[in-house]
Parts: C-alpha cells; sequence; structure tokens
C-alpha cells in the first residue's frame, strides 16, 4: 500500500470520526433546545387548574422525546413522560412526568441526573403530595436536591423550583457538582 493511498484512507477515517463528534454536539445541543423549550412550556403550566388539552398541546410538539408508554391511563389518572439524555461525561438525563387526575393536571415532577447529582422537583396539588409545606427544598442530602411546591406558593418560589439548569445536557456545560444543577445558586 502507498503514501498515497495511506493519506487517503487516514484522511477519511479522520473525516468520519470528524463527523460523528459534530454529529453527537448537534444532537445534544438539539436535546438541550428541546428540553429548554419544554421547560418554558411547563412553567406555563399551572397544577390544580391546567387541563389535558394544555398537556396535550406540549405534548405534540415533543413526539421524539415521550417515553413509549405515553400517555398511561388508569382509574381516570393519565401520566405523561418525556425524557432527555446525553450519554457522553458525565451521562444526563432529563425526565419529566406529568400527571393528570380527571383532564386536570395535579402533578409536575422532573428530575436532572447529571452523573452522580440528582435533582427533582414535585409541583402538586395538597391533595396528592406527601408534602405538607407549601414550598420545601431538601437540600441536606450530599448527592441531591429536592424541591416540593404547591400551586399557592410564591412566583419566586416556583422561579426556582423550575430553574433547572439544562446546559447540564450539552456537554460542554456538563454538571460535575451538586451546586450547577439549578441556576438559581
Amino acid at each position: 500500500m502507498g503514501f498515497k493511498t495511506r493519506m487517503s484512507i487516514l484522511v477519511v477515517l479522520v473525516g468520519l470520526l470528524a463527523s460523528d463528534t459534530i454529529y453527537t454536539h448537534w444532537q445534544a445541543r438539539e436535546n438541550k433546545r428541546q428540553a429548554e423549550s419544554l421547560l418554558a412550556g411547563l412553567r406555563k403550566l399551572k397544577v390544580g387548574q391546567s387541563t389535558v388539552l394544555d398537556v396535550r398541546a406540549l405534548v405534540e410538539r415533543r413526539k421524539k422525546f415521550i417515553t413509549a408508554d405515553t400517555p398511561f391511563c388508569y382509574l381516570g389518572f393519565c401520566s405523561y413522560s418525556f425524557s432527555f439524555h446525553n450519554y457522553d461525561s458525565p451521562p444526563t438525563i432529563f425526565s419529566v412526568d406529568l400527571l393528570l387526575n380527571n383532564d386536570l393536571l395535579v402533578r409536575v415532577s422532573m428530575s436532572l441526573l447529571s452523573g452522580q447529582f440528582i435533582a427533582n422537583v414535585d409541583d402538586e396539588v395538597p391533595d396528592i403530595s406527601p408534602v405538607k409545606d407549601t414550598y420545601l427544598v431538601e437540600d441536606s442530602r450530599p448527592t441531591e436536591t429536592a424541591i416540593y411546591i404547591k400551586p399557592d406558593a410564591t412566583p419566586a418560589q416556583h422561579g426556582i423550583a423550575y430553574s433547572i439548569n439544562l446546559g447540564c445536557i450539552y456537554p460542554l456545560g456538563s454538571c460535575t457538582e451538586k451546586g450547577q444543577l439549578f441556576r438559581y445558586h
């Protein structure tokens, strides 16, 4: 095999590697963009007031990211689930579950897992919530922060709860510390 042939093969291999890297970063950026769009839509929903029509409009625009079992309905309850991921280092998953009871949104659950760190947010009506407080931040575990919020929480409290840092999904903005999971820190 001659020098020109080896160089041609090397150029092709480098080109394939570069295009794979570019595609991976593009896909991660698209996941982040779609997750941010979903989060913006979730901020407009109101637990205890939004209906199945509001949720279906949110689902319709993000079909690529809904899970296979969506919607799952049983005894008047329906759940809609979304998943956004990036398997680079650290692997990151942002998941959202919307729960409706008789066509009324009663819970928004969000989870951001980045490496060993996790952020959980539960925005729910009082009668299905195990937490009595209107707004509670549980931050005592070394790798986890959980926020529980009710519809009567203040706008500032809602803002904090919905400040999940979706930059963690993109490899260049990945989160390697618990304090990076929310933007309010």
